[in-house]
Formats: C-alpha cells, structure tokens, sequence
C-alpha cells in the first residue's frame, strides 16, 4: 500500500491518502477482453458521430445538454488514435454542474490519456475537480486537482498495469457501448473501471433487452445497457442508456438522479461510407517480336512510313540538295560537335531567323 498526500495552494501538508495500487480489482473480463481483440477498424468507423442530447428535471423542463464527438486523430508519432470529447451542464434547482472529457484511445479501447473536469456552484461556492490521467510504460499515472473558491489541493496516484487490468476509462466507455451495439454483443461484461476517487472498482455491463421509443410521434426501437459501478467506498452508481440500432444514444438515465437525458431529435441513421476495393491491375509486357499480330502490325506499317518518306523526296528534290550542302559543309568545317553544328545549320533554312555564327563563316 502506498501514501499520498495532498497539498494545498500554500504547499503545506493536507490530509494523507492511502490507494491500494497493488490490489487487483477480481473482474471475469475474459468475453471483454475476447469483444476487444475482435474489434476492426471497420468497426471503429461505425461510431464515428456526433450525439447530442437534451436534459430534462421531473416537470420536463429542458435544464442542460449533452454532446459527444467520437473522430479519428494522428499522434506525432503517425499512430493512429480515437478521440472522444463530451461535456455536459445543467443547472438544477440552483445547483449548476459543468462535466468536460476529453480522451485519447488505441484502436483496441487502451486509454493513452484523459482529462476530466467537473466543476459545481452551488449558493455562491464554486468546486472544481480536475482529473488528469496518463498511460505510462508500467501503469497509469493520475494527477487529481481540487479547486474550492481559493483553496487548491491536489494529489497523484500511480496504478500497475496488473492492477489495471481490463481497465475501460470513461472515454473508453462512451466507444465502447456504440460498439456492443453495433455488433450485438452478448453479455454480461465485467470491467475494471475508477470510481469518483480514483480507487479501482468493478465495472459490469447488464443487457436491457429491447425497448421502444416515440419521439416525434414516431416510435423507434432501441436496445438498452445498464452499466454499474460498484465503488467499495461509496454506494453503487448505475446508468441505463439506450441506443438506436447505430449506436446512436437516445436516451440514457442515472439511478437516483432526478435528470434525464434524451433527444429532441431523432438522429439520422449513421451510413458508413463504402468504397470499392482497389482493383490489381497487372501490367502485361508485350514483346512485339513474339507476337505475330504484333510483328504483322509494326512491319507493315513501317512499309507504310518508309513508302511515304521516298514519296515525299520524289515530290521535294531540293531536300537532295540541302543534304548534299550539308554533308559539304559537314566535311569543310569537322566540327566537334556534329549535333550542335547541324542545328546551327538548319537554321539557315528558316527565312524568319538571323544568320548564323556558320553562315557568317561560310559567307564572308
């Protein structure tokens, strides 16, 4: 068991808390952990979307929103990540909550990094929590920060990876219920997950059967998920959500809370663009030679070429007689250069050009 102790803004010692980072958290997380290595990049592109919901107290008023964007994002290193951003507020009798999340997931749920911040006023206080974590080489490194009006504590914890085993943050959690959607997962599902403390607790997924729901005036089905947190030092925390059948969340509750989350809207269904598979092209070399359609081809037209260079010689003899003064004078100067020495000549033929270096030595 290790200590930590928290600090205040001035630095001084503040009340000592102990984790058990070397307890491991018993959860049967094998089907979960079978759900996961049978994710494909297919699949993660099927939750990538936008949901937002509206929140609503007992008289049904709208109190707050919920947003949450799932997108692609290359890390510097070219790995490809997911990130989830999700926020929510509402203001509650007086009471007013701000919940941010921001999280930076592997293709396989692996929480890289998160950071959390939840803040509460209430009658003119304000308290705001700022939860940072970090995957490290060995583990998972937490950085906590507690802010109430001026006075600041803050506290950090360092978890194994053996103790974290199975590990779904929050972030991984919100990919995570879109996917046994999707894919129709079987459950139940046993996690690792944190309560509000950062201490290691049982996480369960609980399948809800089917449910329908109007909206609109239109009654759409839904599947539902009951996810428990069963915290050893506060009571269990359980949420029910439900989603449309792609992944879309369309309405999700919190026992013992009086808020209720749901769309105004019905989403439009996600469709995953499909493209078609790059076709092999393979590239044939061709050997003229060999090929007796080929060969027939190129030796007649080459009669052809050959037929209608004499013919033009016939119908232009002074073209006789510029080769004839060319090889003349091919002979006279034995340039070096010959290419160079016939292109200096050949502009001698041109009625619009000046003359040559050639000409001026040829004629004087």
């Amino acid at each position: 068991m290790n200590e930590y102790t928290f600090y205040d803004s001035l630095g001084t010692q503040g009340i000592p808390r102990y984790f058990a980072d070397a307890k491991k958290i018993s959860a049967s997380n094998d089907a979960l952990l079978s759900f996961i290595n049978s994710i494909s990049n297919d699949d993660i592109a099927s939750v990538l979307f936008e949901d937002s919901l509206e929140c609503f107290a007992t008289t049904d008023n709208v109190i707050g929103s919920y947003e949450c964007k799932v997108n692609r994002e290359t890390a510097s290193c070219g790995l490809e990540l997911i990130r989830v951003t999700a926020s929510s507020h509402a203001n509650i009798e007086g009471l007013q909550y701000h919940i941010q999340l921001d999280a930076l997931l592997t293709g396989k749920l692996e929480t890289t990094s998160q950071t959390q911040k939840e803040t509460t006023v209430f009658n003119g206080r304000t308290l705001t929590k700022v939860t940072r974590l970090n995957k490290i080489t060995d583990g998972y490194e937490i950085n906590r920060e507690l802010v109430e009006n001026d006075e600041k504590s803050h506290d950090n914890i360092f978890y194994t990876n053996e103790c974290l085993e199975g590990f779904i943050s929050e972030g991984a959690n919100l990919i995570l219920q879109r996917l046994m959607t999707n894919k129709k997962s079987l459950f139940p599902f046993e996690a690792v997950g944190l309560d509000s403390d950062c201490v290691p607790c049982l996480l369960t997924y609980v399948d809800l059967g089917d449910r329908n729901i109007v909206l609109k005036g239109e009654e759409i089905n839904t599947s539902g998920i009951e996810r428990r947190l069963q915290s050893s030092a506060t009571i269990p925390t359980s949420w029910q959500m439900y989603f449309m059948t792609d992944g879309h969340l369309v309405l999700r509750m919190q026992a013992g809370s009086p808020v209720t989350m749901k769309v105004s809207e019905i989403p439009k269904r996600f469709v995953q663009d499909q493209y078609l598979r790059k076709p092999d092209i393979i590239t044939n070399t061709f050997d003229w030679q060999e090929d007796t359609e080929l060969s027939s081809r190129f030796l007649s037209r080459k009669d052809a070429i050959k037929a209608d260079h004499f013919q033009y010689l016939r119908n232009n003899p002074v073209v006789n007689d510029m080769l004839s003064d060319f090889l003349q004078a091919l002979l006279m100067h034995k340039p070096e250069n010959t290419v160079e020495f016939a292109i200096e000549y050949s502009k001698n033929t041109s009625s619009h050009s000046l003359p040559t270096r050639l000409f001026l030595s040829t004629n004087p």
